[in-house]
């Protein structure tokens, strides 16, 4: 430990502008390295952890609007980019509203049809899912009620990244009483 008389103190306390003439070259240099290597490990974390996403599952249309008297609807699966779909994807879910919010269907039953087909069905929908998973089919059955109807087909690609997500809202019956 230095003492205050100390010749490197007194000297250092007598000529402080020399001190810091000699320290602030090297002061910045160390933040211009310091700031140069930040910006280095910024651009290397940037370009590696960049995902191209043109290659993940995409649903066309992602909703269709049907009308109180049911019907049918068919979305594609393709890539982001338009292109043949090669990434593999499987079901998470089937979620009716409720409110504002979705939930998972309690009814819902799931069956492997003859032609390779999966049905995913409850009482008044039911979506068709073919083996090569390009294509979703919905069939609604009428809505006798004067409430909307709505629910989500959803699923994931294996690599956890993308969502196969397919909404179907029925128009409440203007005629209906209940």
């Amino acid at each position: 430990m230095q003492f205050l008389t100390s010749p490197y103190f007194v000297y250092l306390c007598t000529k402080p502008r020399s001190f810091i003439f000699f320290a602030k070259p090297i002061i910045m240099r160390f933040f211009q390295v310091l700031a140069f290597s930040s910006l280095c490990m910024l651009a290397l974390f940037g370009t590696v952890s960049c995902d191209d996403i043109s290659a993940e599952p995409d649903v066309s249309p992602p909703s269709v609007k049907i009308s109180a008297a049911g019907g049918e609807a068919t979305a594609k699966v393709l890539r982001m980019d338009g292109g043949k779909l090669r990434t593999k994807w499987a079901y998470k879910s089937v979620e009716v509203q409720e409110g504002i919010f979705y939930r998972r269907d309690s009814t819902l039953r799931i069956d492997t049809l003859t032609d390779g087909r999966v049905k995913y069905s409850s009482t008044w929908y039911a979506f068709y899912v073919n083996m090569a998973k390009n294509e979703i089919h919905v069939v609604v059955s009428p809505n006798k009620s004067k409430n909307q109807r709505s629910v989500q087909f959803l699923g994931n690609d294996l690599y956890g990244a993308g969502l196969v997500s397919f909404a179907v809202d029925q128009e409440a019956d203007s005629t209906a009483t209940n």
